[in-house]
């Protein structure tokens, strides 16, 4: 047993001092894409650290999207050049010529970083401004029999903004929602017609190949389904969200309302009455993931669309 114990600390010990850290070259993931004003739906996009270069006397990982809607037009976009030292990942924002922190596991629950940026690349302002990112929570995952720190975030946005950047980080693979915050890297609403929500795969030179199981596999794809809301007053927000979907709904005709929530398998993860107001879906029990949702009422389906847990 003690043999046992040893040759695991070695392995362990091996990994955490050869390894190359966070992402090294050579590692792919594999995010979903959603296109929120597209037929196309929701396919796959593929990250790949591509090469190394010095930026500023640091030696970066090049990583880029290589595959996805998008690849090829916009480098801004698509491409992220980062270091990581003691425990902390940093990022070149090329809009300000400098590194500013994207994560740092030095920090305990409810301690912050920030994250530097311009308020807004289409509104030619720009304004430095800040995203302020809280530890939540701490935790440790085992992926590949390696056992790796994770951390829950918060972000305290820019008033009146949105980056969609909160969710879970794993130690040497990134944040398990998206590449990067906010589209254009600003302090700004999302305002582009797609974004990243999930990462469904990763392949690490050092961990080996894990599929989060958020859809059936890393490179499937489907188009959007034809929403509509006969319920003039339905509202459901935050969307994406991590533990719980708000509900507003006002019922013109005083029937009572059902939503069913279904999986990319069809299965039925929730059915809830609906009343009148404000309520909550508790989705804390969910796979991160895309989920479907109807709205019945006497028998009819007045309402539907996608919901996101992450």
């Amino acid at each position: 047993m003690k043999q046992i114990f040893t040759l695991v600390f070695v392995l362990f010990f091996a990994f955490q001092t050869q390894a190359q850290r966070w992402f090294p070259v050579g590692a792919t993931f594999t995010f979903t894409q959603q296109f929120w004003e597209s037929p196309t739906g929701i396919k796959p996009a593929e990250w790949k650290v591509v090469d190394t270069t010095t930026i500023n006397s640091k030696v970066c990982k090049k990583l880029m999207m290589t595959k996805g809607a998008g690849y090829g037009t916009d480098t801004t976009n698509f491409i992220m050049y980062i270091y990581d030292s003691s425990n902390i990942v940093y990022w070149f924002r090329h809009e300000l010529n400098k590194f500013t922190v994207l994560y740092d596991f030095n920090k305990a629950v409810g301690e912050t970083w920030t994250i530097e940026a311009i308020r807004g690349l289409l509104s030619w302002d720009d304004t430095i401004c800040t995203l302020t990112a809280r530890v939540k929570e701490k935790s440790m995952d085992t992926i590949n029999g390696f056992p790796l720190r994770t951390m829950r975030i918060e972000i305290d946005d820019f008033p009146g903004y949105f980056n969609g950047f909160e969710g879970k980080i794993i130690e040497f693979v990134g944040h398990q929602r998206r590449p990067r915050p906010d589209p254009h890297y600003s302090c700004r609403s999302i305002s582009e017609s797609s974004d990243f929500f999930g990462l469904r795969c990763f392949d690490h030179p050092d961990i080996g190949f894990h599929d989060f199981k958020i859809v059936p596999n890393c490179d499937y794809a489907f188009t959007s389904i034809n929403e509509f809301n006969a319920a003039q007053n339905l509202n459901i927000s935050p969307n994406p969200a991590t533990d719980f979907f708000d509900i507003k709904y006002q019922n013109t005709n005083k029937a009572v309302a059902t939503i069913i929530v279904s999986n990319l398998m069809g299965q039925q993860v929730l059915s809830q009455k609906i009343i009148e107001g404000n309520q909550k879906i508790n989705a804390s029990n969910w796979s991160a993931g895309v989920y479907f949702y109807q709205i019945l009422q006497e028998g009819k389906i007045i309402a539907n669309g996608k919901l996101m847990k992450i």
